[in-house]
C-alpha cells in the first residue's frame, strides 16, 4: 500500500518540480557538505535533479554561489522543500530559478519519518503565497 502525503507551505520562489526526492534528515550546509560540480552530498547520494527536502540549512554565505554552481555545472536539485527560511538559500534558489518553499516545520519533521529517496514529490509554488508540496511513496 502506498503513503500520501500534501501538505500546504509558502512559496519563496515560484516554479514548479516533479521528481524524485533526496530526503536529509538534518540541516544541510551547502559548503562543505555539496560538491558544487557534481551535486553529490557528503554522504555520496546526489541532488542532481531531485526535489531535495530537510529541515533546514546551516553554514556559509557560500551556499548561493555553491547552488549557482551546481545549477551552471547541470546538477542542480530540481526544487527545494526546507522547514525554514534562510536568506543564503533564498539568494541561490533566486539567481538560478529553483523552486523553493517552506512547510512548517513540524508537519516536515512527521514527513521526514515516513519517506525515503524512493519517493517521488511534486512541488507546485505557483503563486507567492501558497505552494503544494505531495508526496508518494
Amino acid at each position: 500500500m502506498s503513503k500520501m502525503f500534501v501538505v500546504s507551505g509558502r512559496t519563496i520562489v515560484e516554479g514548479e518540480a516533479t521528481a524524485k526526492l533526496l530526503v536529509i534528515k538534518e540541516p544541510i550546509s551547502f559548503y562543505g557538505e555539496v560538491d558544487a560540480s557534481t551535486g553529490v552530498y557528503r554522504d555520496g547520494r546526489s541532488m542532481r535533479n531531485r526535489i531535495v527536502i530537510a529541515p533546514g540549512v546551516r553554514g556559509s554565505t557560500v551556499g548561493a554561489y555553491i547552488i549557482y554552481a551546481m545549477k551552471k555545472c547541470g546538477v542542480a536539485p530540481k526544487a527545494l522543500v526546507l522547514g525554514n527560511i534562510d536568506p543564503v538559500v533564498v539568494v541561490g534558489c533566486v539567481l538560478t530559478s529553483i523552486p523553493l518553499i517552506i512547510v512548517d516545520s513540524v508537519k516536515l519533521k512527521h514527513i521526514l519519518e515516513s519517506i525515503s529517496d524512493e519517493c517521488i514529490g511534486e512541488v507546485k509554488a505557483l503563486s507567492m503565497s501558497s505552494a503544494t508540496l505531495k508526496i508518494v511513496c
